[in-house]
């Protein structure tokens, strides 16, 4: 059985190229460049973050955020976060 390599999330957090379109993400230990979506999947995303944010003022919704839960960062097409919690942030 062959072994694979894996990359542990402090030095995939270093590389310069990780925010670059289109975004890399880490699951798993393994480094993968998360695909373009389509034009379908773009206006899906947009409309259904649009319709979150229009519907509620404890939430927002937003695209591509990076996250970061540790052993990964994935990039999902949508983050909600609470409100009080990006108040706090910013702070």
């Amino acid at each position: 059985m062959k072994s694979v390599a894996t990359t542990p999330l402090a030095e995939f957090l270093s590389q310069p190229n990780i925010e670059a379109s289109p975004a890399w993400e880490l699951i798993n230990g393994q480094v993968r460049e998360k695909p373009m979506p389509t034009l379908l999947h773009s206006r899906l995303q947009r409309n259904l973050v649009n319709y979150i944010n229009s519907h509620t003022k404890q939430f927002e919704a937003v695209q591509e955020l990076r996250c970061i839960v540790p052993p990964y960062s994935p990039v999902p097409d949508i983050s909600v976060i609470a409100i009080a919690l990006t108040i706090k942030m910013a702070l």
